[in-house]
């Protein structure tokens, strides 16, 4: 049968039908490309082939849900309320079925039945958001070789362990870190995508961006400053994607790490380049008014003596502190001597 070319990722399943799989495999890739509702009718093209498939009833639950795009508060009071009803019946039936399934399949459709309240008239849907995180977790870590059991997300966590280590100056802590991140980096495959990027690309940057702090804290800082170049270069070339497939402005880390070490004219450069403000970079690169380039832009011109400048840059600068949350000193955390 023709249909849309989605690659050739596939999970295994228990159903004694190739049909089924088939339009089960196409279901999960749509729910990775977020499009949840041709995933529920791809899921619902399987259970006509085989009724009893618990992993096609998890899809449905699952692919009904909220998501990034359509999170609970864009529900409107029928969509919730049928929604709910639907989800709850597609949970049971998975939980239901996968009694005859593989461990993994139970421990999936166990996890799920946490994820959806019986009131229709919910408000507040966080308890179950965390409830179903928390029995992920509990799959994750009786399944850690499942590749679709957070294996992009258990990388990216021991991205941020490392990094929080180094910063806080306990490197065995974040070398032994990085050696986690490595091993759920490898278990992640080529062919999974975030919205426009691939995955892998984007854990290079995270790969990049880590063994730069890292080295910093070892006191290699030239071989720290050619990590976090590479990662910013690697950041500026993912493809175009609304939210940024890196979330993490790559060039905060290195003018802040640059101006701890004196650099002061490479890091302005890092900020104005960041700021928009050099006309180097395409507009989805450019980061205008961020607090944290500003605080680092006005530090580099106050330390250049450029006081006309650095006026109108603190007046941008209030603004933007203004409205964060908490008092901003650096651009990144990871400095150490922060002004």
């Amino acid at each position: 049968m023709d249909y849309f070319d989605l690659g050739n990722y596939a999970r295994d399943i228990t159903t004694e039908s190739a049909e089924a799989k088939t339009w089960f495999d196409r279901g999960l890739n749509w729910c990775y490309g977020f499009h949840h509702e041709e995933a529920i009718a791809c899921f619902e093209r399987a259970l006509a082939h085989d009724p009893a498939c618990a992993m096609a009833h998890w899809g449905v639950a699952y692919a009904i849900g909220p998501n990034y795009n359509k999170p609970w508060e864009a529900f409107d009071e029928d969509d919730k309320r049928g929604s709910l009803e639907r989800a709850r019946a597609a949970a049971a039936a998975a939980e239901q079925h996968a009694a005859a399934a593989t461990p993994v399949e139970q421990a999936l459709a166990g996890a799920l039945v946490h994820r959806y309240p019986e009131q229709p008239d919910t408000e507040d849907f966080s308890p179950w958001t965390d409830a179903y995180a928390a029995a992920m977790r509990e799959v994750h870590v009786a399944h850690p070789g499942d590749l679709d059991v957070f294996c992009t997300t258990t990388a990216m966590q021991h991205y941020a362990k490392t990094v929080a280590h180094a910063a806080s100056g306990d490197v065995p802590a974040a070398e032994a870190e990085r050696e986690r991140f490595l091993a759920a980096r490898d278990r992640v495959p080529e062919s999974r995508m975030l919205f426009n990027n691939t995955c892998v690309d984007i854990l290079r940057v995270a790969q990049e961006m880590l063994d730069g702090e890292l080295e910093y804290r070892r006191g290699n800082v030239d071989a720290a400053f050619e990590h976090l170049r590479r990662s910013v270069e690697l950041d500026d070339n993912l493809p175009y994607d609304e939210p940024w497939g890196w979330m993490q402005p790559t060039r905060h880390a290195l003018g802040a790490l640059l101006l701890e070490q004196g650099r002061v004219d490479e890091a302005e450069a890092v900020y104005r380049a960041d700021l928009g403000l050099d006309g180097g970079l395409s507009r989805a690169c450019q980061h205008p008014d961020n607090v944290w380039s500003l605080h680092g832009l006005h530090e580099c011109l106050s330390r250049r003596g450029e006081q006309a400048e650095a006026v109108m840059i603190r007046q941008r600068l209030d603004l933007a502190n203004a409205r964060a949350d908490a008092p901003i000193k650096a651009s990144c955390f990871c400095r150490q001597q922060a002004a």
